[in-house]
């Protein structure tokens, strides 16, 4: 390869101690070398630490002395890069060693190019259930401006995704700090309404899904940051309603559905059954108000052993 240039990895971490280890070696063992970690060490009072610094001075260790939302501590560590392109990665998700070589290729010599992502592997950690992301959100990766698509149905793992600086240098706002879980959405959106992408259609990563993940823990706030970052993005455009009106109420058809998810994980069976009938003519908020007469983690087991018994077959 002729064109090298220095990736800067983001890590965050918060107590991370029983996955952070692989992460980083999974760093480490890139067929592509030019890079660094950034690691930003969210107030962790486990081993991640000891863990981190344990690799020497390629990891560039830093660390809060109190814990801040993500979406500033994931700015924090950006401040700190200095590599022509960023990749990130949690401290739960591994790449596999040929992720950076297949994609850093896609910038050569082509400026329009923002982002570039891939496929990933999803691994759930209570039932086994192992599937790729794209099969799972039955997505055909789209390249170039795909705005309108995410709009429709946002599909970019963010483990999987490497950025130009420049991105960077071009936004007003990186990661939203008022956000609990959805900061790489809301970033990411901005991102792709102003710069084209590309993709490797092939798994470059695995993800692993379990309860701990920041994501199940604090689900309410999702839908609430979802709305919000769609008003964001109607603000920054006077056009918006006339280019992107029809995708944008899909958006907010599927921000209902999950509030509606949210409270019925609650608990809040009534207020679930309330969000998803304002849907209703569509079969999956049907589906979801007559299942919502049942607690979730019943229809969530059910669900779980027909995924296993067709994996089975």
């Amino acid at each position: 390869m002729t064109y090298q240039p220095l990736i800067s990895v983001v890590m965050n971490c918060l107590n991370g101690e029983k996955f952070v280890r692989h992460a980083i070696e999974s760093v480490f063992a890139q067929t592509y070398t030019n890079w660094e970690i950034i690691f930003l060490d969210n107030a962790s009072v486990d081993r991640t630490s000891e863990i981190a610094q344990g690799f020497g001075k390629r990891v560039r260790y830093f660390k809060n002395l109190e814990t801040e939302p993500l979406g500033k501590a994931r700015n924090q560590a950006l401040q700190r890069a200095k590599g022509e392109l960023i990749a990130f990665l949690d401290s739960d998700d591994v790449w596999f060693p040929d992720k950076l070589l297949k994609q850093v290729p896609l910038f050569e010599n082509r400026p329009e190019i923002g982002l570039v992502y891939s496929d990933t592997k999803l691994i759930f950690k209570d039932n086994g259930f192992e599937k790729s992301y794209f099969t799972v959100n039955r997505y055909e990766p789209v390249r170039g401006y795909i705005f309108d698509d995410l709009l429709n149905k946002y599909t970019i793992p963010m483990l999987t995704t490497v950025i130009r600086v420049e991105v960077l240098q071009n936004m007003s706002q990186w990661f939203d700090p008022s956000y609990q879980v959805c900061d790489d959405y809301d970033f990411f959106m901005r991102v792709c309404s102003n710069w084209q992408v590309d993709y490797v259609e092939t798994s470059l990563a695995r993800c692993l899904i379990h309860s701990e993940a920041t994501t199940f823990r604090m689900h309410r706030f999702g839908p609430d940051e979802m709305a919000r970052t769609l008003m964001k993005l109607r603000s920054a455009n006077d056009d918006f309603e006339m280019l992107y009106g029809p995708a944008a109420e899909k958006l907010s058809q599927q921000i209902t559905y999950k509030q509606g998810v949210s409270y019925w994980r609650d608990g809040l069976n009534s207020e679930a059954r309330r969000e998803f009938a304002k849907y209703i003519w569509d079969k999956k908020f049907i589906f979801a108000f007559v299942a919502c007469c049942f607690p979730f983690e019943w229809v969530e087991r059910a669900r779980n052993f027909y995924r296993s018994k067709c994996e089975s077959k």
